[in-house]
């Protein structure tokens, strides 16, 4: 589960949304997917945040092993989860075939795993009342 909170004068979304990963080697990691789009272009907004809210799932090491994961970042109030999400760090960012692009890595206590956001910044056209 991917958190994502975008503010802008036009548009708010805040919440949380799903990814799937299914069937990728661990080695290997998963392939890129597209999480969430804002369906309308903002003149004046600031950067979406984006946070990894849950990772759950399980790895299946043969025929008849597999490991559950559960990993959650902390919340005040509430234990210290087994499995945690730590906050994501910053990646160098870059341009690639979408375009330009800002990158964290968010990774987990326990089962070692982490997941990569790219968060791209695309051009849209606004279109301008002529009044």
């Amino acid at each position: 589960m991917i958190r994502i909170s975008d503010h802008a004068q036009e548009s708010q979304f805040f919440g949380t949304v799903p990814a799937s990963f299914a069937e990728f080697k661990a080695d290997e990691g998963g392939t890129e997917q597209r999480v969430w789009e804002d369906g309308r272009c903002h003149q004046k907004r600031g950067l979406p945040k984006l946070s990894v809210a849950e990772i759950r799932g399980s790895i299946i090491k043969g025929p008849e092993e597999s490991i559950a994961i559960l990993a959650r970042p902390r919340h005040i109030g509430l234990p210290v989860p087994a499995d945690e999400v730590m906050a994501g760090k910053r990646l160098p960012g870059g341009w690639d075939d979408v375009g330009l692009f800002m990158a964290t890595r968010s990774q987990t206590t326990q089962s070692h795993l982490f997941v990569d956001l790219k968060l791209y910044i695309l051009r849209c056209d606004l279109s301008v009342d002529p009044r």
